[in-house]
């Protein structure tokens, strides 16, 4: 198993070195001098975000990310653990044209465990892979007041054994509105069901968000469920902060020089899995960490690719099973605090 995870890293880096090995020599614009980290940064929204009043040009998007997490003590049995996390995204447009886009989306995740740990409220083993499969469509049409609408529809199995029953599968759905204000401003509304929040699951949610650009060096989008704010002082740094609800944060500085980018930043963010044998079809198995992270990112050949080397440490890492954080304590593990590291490589044309 050791070897498979190994092997499944190498390949990860395998690819990208491949790729940044044919690639061209790139042809600088400034505009794809920032893509390739944008679609990063806003990944987020890129599904119902539609930053201004026109429908943009939708590209093939494809995403191919490695991490390797160090082998660390669990706090609360006598056991250690390691793992990997590959994950694999893609993006392409069925139809678009400037009135109507049909985009289809997925992602194939798989986070590989070296561990004895237990479950200790259950006394079961740790599951030795957890899976995240997900397809789904989003479709946007521009109005003839100008207002942009849309939906957006994703089904997946977070799970130890993806798709072995309807009790492991997830749904999202969101529809929403943008409506401008003004020229470049605009506000988001929207609703969204889902049956994997940490809050309020089940049930379906209204968000309100509104887009502002103060001038060219700060933009932002505020409201919930999230909010993100990017600030640019001069052409060689840049800042964001994106913060979900309830315990998701991403912040960053980044200085830029032509095709390269080093960076500095903090993560707090979660998962949730459909663990097949959960004492109870609403639990799910959380599961807690936060970051702190440097790296640099290269951006190469006309079609916007980009190289990403992360490492970090990652801190606060915990695993629990139930309903939401309120029931953090029940079938607990600790992690240690350590090292990883990450390697991605994306590309779009």
């Amino acid at each position: 198993m050791i070897h498979r995870r190994l092997s499944t890293f190498a390949l990860t880096a395998l690819l990208c070195f491949s790729s940044l090995a044919v690639a061209e020599e790139p042809q600088a614009t400034e505009d794809n001098r920032t893509e390739a980290f944008d679609v990063g940064q806003l990944l987020r929204f890129a599904d119902i975000y539609t930053p201004t009043s026109e429908l943009p040009d939708q590209a093939f998007l494809f995403s191919l990310e490695g991490n390797v997490f160090f082998e660390e003590s669990l706090r609360n049995q006598d056991a250690e653990m390691w793992y990997t996390d590959t994950d694999f995204r893609f993006a392409f447009p069925a139809f678009s044209n400037e009135e109507r886009q049909w985009l289809v989306v997925g992602r194939a995740r798989q986070l590989d465990f070296e561990t004895e740990a237990i479950l200790p409220d259950t006394v079961e083993d740790f599951p030795a892979e957890l899976w995240n499969v997900e397809l789904g469509t989003t479709y946007k049409m521009k109005l003839d007041n100008g207002w942009i609408a849309g939906g957006n529809l994703t089904i997946g199995s977070p799970s130890d054994q993806p798709f072995s029953s309807l009790d492991e599968v997830s749904a999202n759905f969101t529809v929403f509105v943008r409506i401008p204000d003004g020229d470049r401003n605009a506000w988001h509304l929207g609703v969204n069901y889902s049956n994997m929040r940490t809050f309020a699951n089940h049930l379906p949610l209204p968000g309100a968000a509104y887009q502002w650009y103060c001038d060219d060096t700060l933009e932002g989008l505020i409201g919930l469920p999230g909010s993100y704010i990017q600030y640019v002082p001069s052409d060689w740094i840049r800042m964001h902060l994106y913060y979900g609800l309830i315990r998701n944060v991403d912040a960053e500085i980044m200085l830029t020089r032509d095709y390269g980018q080093l960076f500095l930043g903090f993560e707090w963010n979660n998962d949730r899995f459909l663990r097949e044998d959960r004492r109870d079809d609403d639990d799910m198995l959380f599961f807690y960490e936060k970051k702190i992270k440097t790296g640099i990112r290269w951006l190469f050949a006309e079609q916007a690719a980009g190289l990403e080397l992360e490492g970090g440490y990652a801190f606060d890492r915990m695993f629990f099973e139930g309903e939401e954080y309120d029931d953090r304590h029940f079938n607990r593990i600790d992690l240690g605090d350590g090292p990883y590291a990450k390697l991605q490589f994306r590309i779009a044309f």
